[in-house]
């Protein structure tokens, strides 16, 4: 291999411009040890920093530093996301520094009973140590955890580290100011640590190590038990379904016996129907009578038919790059217009399934992030800043709303909208959750009165993170999902909580209501989608099959089909069986 200053100069020029998805795709397909060296140099001071701020013994810091890239090598083909590589190296940062934080704990109790001290326990830093922006950071969303990862942790610019994601700076900002929002509002303060220089010589020998394998005894035994305890967190999922099954079955033997009602099978009748695969996590559905559309995390939309599941690939044209994929799809009643929506910068496509030539428009500055779309695809929301605005669609073929250019009314909130719902098909309430935890509901009528805020219904959530809203098809009812299972559903008349669904792990991302109201549907972090009864909160079923989080989930027209998009890239087809 050649050596000297002009090669080292020409090894950084093709390091920097290769993005962590390149680098990794050329390890694991090539066993390309300049990738990996060019990964462990790109990511040291991140996973340094981690190490450090966990493990005040130099010597802890180090082994923890390397066992987490010699995780990462053990664990590099299993990556979903290499685009998120950084904020996956994050958390397995945190999590070998917290395992070998204990062992040192441990050890130092051996040692103190070996000089006849008492034992003293090991407690995990409290909200005030160092760490606790750490922990915060490995339970954001992905999306924001890498943003902030790469620009606060790595110290990359915006315009570095959009280009490493390939994203348009823009959106890279958007993701940076939301993340540390998020992160204020868990620890109190989203200040990034300072950067702490990490020594060349362990880079060096990190990399060595991770080449060759050939780690000492203490770094082995840290990334045995890393890598036990990953593999017994993805043993506990896989298993959830079967574990279920033989309780449910005992539970109904001794209900039984007992002479009571057993309890219902978890499956509930639904039979997997289908099953397609995506090469991005799948992140929105939209369903007309004969089509299914769904939109990945690489930009890809993909029209199915709804019978039989033959597909086209779309690829809308026009001035806004869709490489970072959709938040949101509609289609208008008659199915031949379909709307693709971007949230956090401006942008709305209309484009027609049926044409040959696909062609898309767009519209949109900087700053202004879509945040819904109403049934009819007549009226949209926007945001931007602390202020909403009520625009027609000006797509929308003859909208009658239409009259003179600009929009139908705004209004400036306390704080920043997240989310927000319309209620089918007009939109008549609206539903905005803002960024100081606050549930606004509004009548849409209202709207070109004074003052919107004098017609506000709050619904105060405090430190509760929302993540997605969904109303009911008559508008009645609205379903509120978020962080630490979190599932509610309200009376958006009145901000009165109606039921609470309770069972699901985690993050709940997406929920979505049956088009006869009858049932809810939520999809979440523990990989599963559960059908809820709406009026009561009963558990109907649990829908297992998804490798990773359920990020989308959606009814077909009829309403006799549930879609459930993961982030394990496949999109599955669930029959409720007759």
């Amino acid at each position: 291999m050649p050596t000297g200053p002009l090669h080292a100069v020409l090894r950084h020029l093709a390091e920097t411009d290769r993005t962590d998805a390149q680098l990794l795709a050329d390890h694991v397909d090539h066993r390309d040890d300049s990738a990996l060296a060019a990964l462990v140099r790109r990511h040291a001071a991140m996973v340094w920093g981690v190490c450090r701020r966990l493990l005040p013994r130099e010597a802890d810091a180090e082994d923890a530093f390397q066992a987490t890239f010699l995780v990462f090598v053990r664990r590099a083909a299993s990556i979903a996301s290499p685009e998120g590589l950084a904020g996956w190296l994050h958390g397995v940062a945190y999590q070998t520094a917290r395992k070998a934080r204990a062992m040192a704990g441990r050890r130092a109790a051996r040692e103190r009973q070996v000089a006849a001290l008492p034992e003293t326990a090991v407690t995990e830093p409290d909200r005030g140590d160092a760490a606790a922006l750490d922990a915060a950071l490995t339970a954001l969303p992905e999306i924001y955890r890498v943003a902030v990862v790469l620009c606060d942790l790595e110290g990359m610019t915006r315009t570095e580290a959009a280009r490493l994601l390939g994203v348009p700076e823009g959106t890279l900002a958007a993701r940076v100011a939301r993340g540390r929002r998020l992160l204020a509002r868990r620890v109190g303060d989203g200040t990034p640590p300072a950067a702490l220089p990490v020594p060349m010589a362990l880079v060096t020998a990190t990399i060595e190590t991770a080449t060759t394998g050939a780690a000492s005894a203490a770094v082995a035994a840290l990334t045995e038990g890393v890598l036990n305890a990953m593999l017994l967190v993805r043993l506990k999922f896989a298993l959830s379904a079967v574990l279920w099954v033989g309780v449910l079955v005992g539970l109904a033997t001794l209900a039984a016996s007992a002479g009571v009602a057993p309890v219902p099978d978890p499956a509930a009748g639904w039979k997997e129907a289908l099953v397609l695969k995506h090469d991005h996590p799948v992140t929105t559905l939209a369903c007309s009578a004969d089509r299914i559309a769904a939109g990945d995390a690489g930009g890809n939309l993909v029209l199915y038919d709804a019978v039989t599941g033959k597909n086209r690939r779309v690829k809308l044209v026009g001035g806004m790059d869709f490489k970072t994929g959709y938040d949101g799809l509609r289609f208008t009643a008659d199915g031949k217009l379909l709307f693709a929506i971007r949230e956090e910068r401006g942008g709305i496509w209309m484009t027609r399934p049926g044409d040959d030539d696909q062609k898309a428009w767009g519209l949109g500055g900087g700053g202004t992030r879509f945040l819904e779309l109403s049934a009819d695809g007549k009226v949209w929301l926007e945001a931007n800043g602390q202020s909403l605005v009520v625009r027609p669609n000006p797509y929308y073929p003859d909208n009658p709303d239409v009259a003179v250019p600009g929009y139908e009314s705004a209004i400036r909130y306390p704080a920043e909208p997240v989310h927000a719902a319309m209620s089918p098909p007009e939109g008549k309430y609206l539903a905005i959750f803002t960024a100081d935890g606050t549930l606004h509901l509004h009548e849409r009528a209202a709207r070109k009165e004074t003052d919107l805020l004098e017609a506000t219904t709050k619904v105060e959530l405090g430190k509760q993170v929302v993540t997605a809203l969904q109303f009911s098809a008559d508008g009645k009812r609205l379903v509120v999902v978020g962080e630490d299972g979190f599932a509610r559903v309200y009376d958006p008349a009145n901000g009165k909580e109606l039921v609470a669904f309770e069972g699901h792990r985690g993050v709940v991302f997406c929920a979505c209501f049956s088009p006869d109201g009858k049932t809810v549907v939520t999809g979440g972090d523990d990989n599963v989608a559960r059908v809820w009864d709406a009026a009561t909160g009963k558990l109907l079923a649990v829908l297992a099959g998804h490798t990773d989080s359920v990020r989308v989930v959606a009814f077909d027209l009829p309403g006799e089909r549930l879609l459930t998009g993961s982030a394990d890239r496949t999109l599955r087809a669930w029959r409720l069986a007759p």
